[in-house]
This record gives structure tokens, sequence and C-alpha cells, in this order.
């Protein structure tokens, strides 16, 4: 009997429940004109270039009252309008009687895309909430846009060539989609302060025979970087794929910034490379890596390159008054600087190589004991030497290192992604012990301060 008295109950307590909600009132929304709270006051969208969208940016738009409310009209100041928003699923530019629950919120969605700006001007506009007595909050949008020089492959071509001498000057921003190529033994001169900005997996190729000259200052170096401007970008890895440089090929690099890569910079067999005052962070796997490459670096900076600052596999490398410092998190087993003489070739062929290189003045420091990484399979075809350099290293009985001192941390002022200021502070260990001699031969640091008399190691004095 018990057993069925419940069976009975189940169902008529099932439609008490239901025939109660059904005469609730929580879904009758009345105007309010109570403010609404935002996420944020002002939303900051990435820089933009003319004739591409930006990413999708959320705001939310909290009801703090305890009834459920109806905000009269959403819409952008503006119409037409630069930007494009979505409430709650919607798209469009105006929205009418839009309802929030009670201690709920709203999720608007917001991007950007401009056409024909100036080369570079700030794109403001308010987002309008209006009240039931007509007036108005608002949240404001604020971007930058950039107009930029285009440089995209034809939808039946893999590449965007140059096929003759080519001068880029910095009247506007360059931007590379999937791959740009110099061919046709041409060379791509590079003037001060060009921005030249890399599409996701783009690369620079210069083929056979070709050249690169890049002529920075420092008061305006030449940058290389992906195309996202937000803030976070600076600070993350793999935005855009490399600067390859194939083999015979030739580069002069003075004052450039390479950041955010795959790759910084690649260099094959041959290629000769001299490279000076430049600034190399932030790269997914390695900062400059050659294959039986000529090198010549001085006033070089490196931080945060996931498997190495520098590796050569065989090769002629000479760096003075560099500093190859690597804190990177994101790979396990980062190093300074990687030495090898073999190598796995495009083919598949193991290449056995012979390798030279000298660090003079150098610091070679970061966060894991061992920042000096060799691989040689014939140590006869291996002739390296560090000479008055700071290196973080468990080897220190060495003979290739000359007057050499050891796993003393530097001091930089700031190690982190988003900084990389690798200055020395007033204690640093590596203040002036460095090589009169060695010095001489790179007189002004980067920022062309004279380091003749009392030297510091690597590139800041």
């Amino acid at each position: 009997m018990k057993t069925k008295t419940r069976i009975l109950i189940i169902p008529i307590l099932s439609l008490l429940f239901f025939t109660f909600y059904s005469c609730r009132k929580d879904f009758e929304y009345n105007y309010s004109n109570t403010n609404l709270r935002f996420s944020k006051d002002t939303l900051f969208l990435d820089t933009i270039f003319n004739e591409v969208r930006s990413q999708t940016y959320m705001i939310r738009v909290y009801n703090t009252e305890d009834k459920d409310v109806l905000i009269r009209k959403i819409a952008l100041e503006k119409n037409p309008s630069y930007y494009k928003i979505n409430v709650d699923g919607k798209a469009g530019n105006e929205f009418y009687d839009v309802p929030i629950r009670s201690k709920d919120s709203l999720h608007i969605f917001v991007e950007i895309g401009v056409e024909n700006e100036p080369n570079e001007s700030i794109v403001e506009e308010n987002l309008l909430f209006e009240k039931a007595d007509g007036t108005n909050q608002h949240i404001t949008l604020l971007s930058v846009a950039e107009d930029v020089e285009f440089f995209k492959p034809n939808t039946d071509e893999e590449a965007y060539i140059i096929s003759e001498n080519t001068t880029w000057n910095n009247s506007k921003p360059k931007l590379i989609f999937d791959e740009l190529q110099v061919v046709n033994n041409a060379k791509l001169t590079i003037e001060e302060g060009t921005k030249i900005y890399f599409h996701r997996d783009s690369r620079l190729r210069i083929e056979e025979g070709s050249e690169l000259e890049i002529n920075g200052t420092k008061e305006k170096e030449v940058l290389f970087r992906g195309d996202r401007h937000d803030i976070r970008y600076d600070t993350l890895f793999g935005n855009w794929n490399q600067i390859f440089l194939d083999k015979n090929t030739k580069a002069k690099i003075n004052y450039a910034k390479i950041q955010g890569g795959q790759y910084g910079l690649v260099a094959m067999k041959n290629a000769n490379v001299e490279i000076n005052n430049s600034k190399i962070f932030n790269h997914e796997n390695i900062g400059i890596l050659a294959f039986d490459a000529i090198i010549t670096g001085e006033n070089l900076v490196f931080n945060q390159c996931g498997e190495s600052c520098f590796a050569g596999f065989g090769g002629n490398y000479e760096f003075s008054q560099s500093t190859f410092a690597n804190y990177a998190r994101f790979k396990f087993s980062s190093s300074s600087v990687y030495l090898a003489n073999s190598y796995i070739n495009s083919d598949d062929e193991l290449i056995d190589s012979t390798i030279d290189a000298s660090f003079g003045n150098c610091i070679l420091y970061g966060r894991n004991r061992e920042m000096f990484v060799t691989n040689f399979t014939d140590e006869s075809r291996a002739n390296y030497s560090f000479d008055t350099c700071l290196i973080r290293t468990e080897k220190t009985d060495n003979p290739n290192f000359i007057n050499c001192i050891f796993n003393e941390d530097p001091l930089f002022k700031n190690t982190n992604m988003s900084s990389n200021l690798l200055r020395l502070l007033e204690e640093s260990p590596a203040i002036g012990i460095g090589s009169v001699l060695i010095a001489s031969e790179v007189p002004l640091d980067i920022e062309e301060k004279d380091r003749t008399i009392v030297p510091n190691l690597g590139a800041y004095q």
C-alpha cells in the first residue's frame, strides 16, 4: 500500500511544480534606468592593417539589479562603422530591447576592419547603451590602423617574387603572406626604421646567389615580427616562420630586431652573413641556425629561444661582444650555444663537416646548468675557442676556455619575454673584465657607447 501511494504522489508533485513555474513572472522584462556594469570601460583592439580584419574581442555587460531588465538599444555610434558587433550570437549594428536576467550578464563580441586609412591613425568610437530615460552609457572602442604594403602570392603561385634589385623604406610597413622570395641574383635592401610583418607561418627567403642588406640604425632599427599587435603576441613565439638564406647567398645586417618566429635566421651552406648590433628574441626553436655557413657577429643580444640562441652545424663562425642569454621556459633543454660537425640534410643524407667557431668577450648564460652544448662525431673536425667569456657550464676544465669565468650570474636587468632587457646591473661580475684587445675590434657597444678602456662582457657597456 505504501508503495502505491508514493507512485501517485510523484506525478502530482511534478504537476504542481510545473504549474507553479508557469504562473511565475520571471520572464517579464522591464526597462531600467539603473546603470549597467561593464567588464571594461575601454576596449583596446589590436593594431590592424588596411583590408585585414582584427581578431574578435569580448565584452561582458552585467545586470546588477534584482530584476530582469531590457536594454532599450545597443548600437555603434557611427553608421557606417569600421567596427562590427555581435550581441549574444546575433550580428548587426543596432539591437533593440535586449534582455538581461537578474544578476546575469550579456556577451558582446567586437572586431574591426578598415580601408584606406592614413599611414597610422587612431580609430575611436563608442558602443552606446540607451536607457529608458533616453540617456546613454558607453564603452569606448579604440584601435590603431596602419596602411601597409602587401606582399602576397597570386592564387596560382607559391611565393611573391622579387627578381630585381629592390629597396624598401619606412614610408609604409611591409606585410608578407606565405613566402616572399628574392631570386635571380637580386638584392633586397631594407632601410632604417622599416617594419616587416609576417602573417602566420610566412617567411622571407633569399635564394641562391641573391643578397639581403639591412641598414638599421640605433634610433631606427629594422623590425621583423608577426602581424598581430595585441600586447600578448609580443610575448609569444612562433607567430611566423623565419628569414631563410639559401646556399651561396650574402647578408649584411645592422640594427635589426627579429622577434617571435619559429626561427630567427636560418643560413645554409656558404651563406656569408655579417650581422651586427641586432636583437633576436622570443623564437620557438633557434635564434640563428646555420649549416656550413660563414657568420661574423658583433653586439648581438639573444634571449628566449626554445632550443638555442645559436646553433652551428659545421661552418665558420666568429662572435664578439655578444650576449647569448636564454631564459626560455617553454622547452626543457634550451642552451645558449650549440655546436656540431655533422647534420642530416634535406635529402636525408648524413653530412660530415668541420666547424670553426670563436667567441670573444661574450656571455653565455640562462636557466639551465649547461648552456654550452656540443655534439661532435670527430673531435679533430671541431675547432672552437672562448676567450674572456662568462659561461654557465659544468665543463669548466675545457681547454678551449681561455681566461673565462664560470657559473656567475651576470645579473641582467630583466630577462622576461615581454622585456628582454639584457643590460647589466651595476653589481654584475661581467662589468669591466673584458679583453681590451677584443674590445678594440668592436669599440662601440650596441648603444654606441665607447668600450675601449674598461670593457664589459656582452653587447652592453
